[in-house]
């Protein structure tokens, strides 16, 4: 499947594996980038509880998408 032809839902929020799942950054990796404020936005709610927004995911992943010469 490619990555243009993903409909993201603008409500649905991912948690770090499954992040990790779609996009092979690693969770500890994930962790680093919100420590130093850096990568992929996200919502913390209450003490511990991250998540990432789905459209946020697939917006990350589109703008680093190569497309081949042809």
């Amino acid at each position: 499947m490619s990555v243009a032809n993903i409909q993201p839902s603008p409500n649905r929020w991912l948690t770090e594996k499954q992040v990790e799942e779609r996009t092979g950054i690693s969770r500890s990796t994930l962790q680093k980038q919100r420590f130093n404020r850096t990568g992929l936005p996200y919502v913390k709610v209450g003490a511990r509880l991250v998540r990432y927004s789905e459209a946020e995911i697939v917006k990350y992943m589109l703008a680093r998408q190569i497309d081949p010469i042809n």
